[in-house]
C-alpha cells in the first residue's frame, strides 16, 4: 500500500507515494454518508483540484458581501474548506484575520460565512484557529517544533504551489508506505524554524480513495542534520461551526 500525497501546480495534479512516520492520527466524529459522498459531519469539503489555494467564485462572493460593514478586523483568505447545505449555504474559510488597532495584531482565524436564499450574506462565526496547539494535540514521537515560533506565510492568496513549497512535500513525505491520501487545501500557510524548519499546510485525508475525507493539519518536519518527518493531525470542523 502507499501513502499519496496530491499536489497542484497550477491546473496540473501530480500524486506522489510516500513512507509512514508512525506516529497517531486525532480522529475526528464524521457523520454518516452514501460511499462517495465528500461529508464530514455535513460539510462537503472543497475538491476542486485544478486550483486548490484560490476561492471560488460563488463562495468568494459571498465572502465579500459578509465583509462589508464588518468593523474590528480586516480578513485575507487562506483556504476554502468547504460547504454546509443549510436553509441557504455556510461556507467555511481558512483567513489571516488582522485587529484594526493602533498595533495590530495578526493571527488565523476560521471563518463561517452564511448566504441565505435571497444571496445575503453575513459572518456566522470567527474562531481562532490555532495551528501550534492543533500541533500539540497529540503527542510527538520527537522533540520536533519545541522551539522557535511559527511565522505565517506572506502571499496568502495565489494560484498553485510553488517550485519550493512542492520541493519541501517531496523531501519531507517521499518514501511513506500506509495507503493514506492528501489533498492539499491550502499552500503552505506557516513556517517555524526549529532545528532546521517545520512547515504547516491545511489538508484533505482519505484513508482510501473513496472514503470519506478528514480534514487534518500536516506538519512537516525538514531538519538540520538531513532527517525527515511528518504527523497528520485530524480537525473536527463541526467545532469552528458551533
Amino acid at each position: 500500500m502507499k501513502r499519496t500525497l496530491i499536489v497542484i501546480l497550477a491546473a496540473v495534479m501530480i500524486v506522489m507515494s510516500f513512507a509512514a512516520c508512525g506516529q497517531k492520527k486525532e480522529e475526528a466524529p464524521i457523520e454518516e454518508a452514501a460511499s462517495g459522498t465528500e461529508l464530514v459531519g455535513a460539510w462537503e469539503i472543497q475538491k476542486d483540484l485544478s486550483d486548490f489555494d484560490s476561492i471560488p467564485d460563488d463562495v468568494q462572493a459571498a465572502f465579500y458581501k459578509a465583509m462589508e460593514g464588518y468593523t474590528g478586523m480586516g480578513f485575507v483568505p487562506y483556504a476554502y474548506v468547504g460547504r454546509q447545505i443549510v436553509s441557504g449555504t455556510n461556507y467555511m474559510i481558512l483567513a489571516c484575520g488582522t485587529t484594526v488597532t493602533a498595533e495590530p495584531q495578526t493571527g488565523l482565524y476560521m471563518l463561517v460565512i452564511y448566504e441565505d436564499t435571497e444571496g445575503n450574506a453575513t459572518i456566522k462565526s470567527v474562531k481562532d484557529f490555532d495551528i501550534a496547539a492543533i500541533e500539540e494535540a497529540e503527542p510527538a514521537d520527537t522533540p520536533f517544533g519545541v522551539a522557535g515560533g511559527w511565522q505565517l506565510n506572506d502571499r496568502k492568496e495565489s494560484v498553485g504551489m510553488p517550485d519550493m513549497e512542492t520541493e519541501v512535500i517531496k523531501k519531507v513525505l517521499e518514501g511513506d508506505t500506509s495507503g493514506v491520501t492528501y489533498v492539499p487545501l491550502s499552500r503552505i500557510i506557516a513556517e517555524k524554524i526549529v532545528s532546521g524548519a517545520e512547515f504547516a499546510l491545511l489538508a484533505a485525508e482519505y484513508e482510501t480513495p473513496d472514503s470519506q475525507p478528514q480534514v487534518c493539519m500536516l506538519y512537516l518536519y525538514d531538519m538540520a542534520d538531513g532527517t525527515t518527518s511528518f504527523k497528520s493531525v485530524r480537525i473536527d470542523i463541526t467545532a469552528y461551526n458551533e
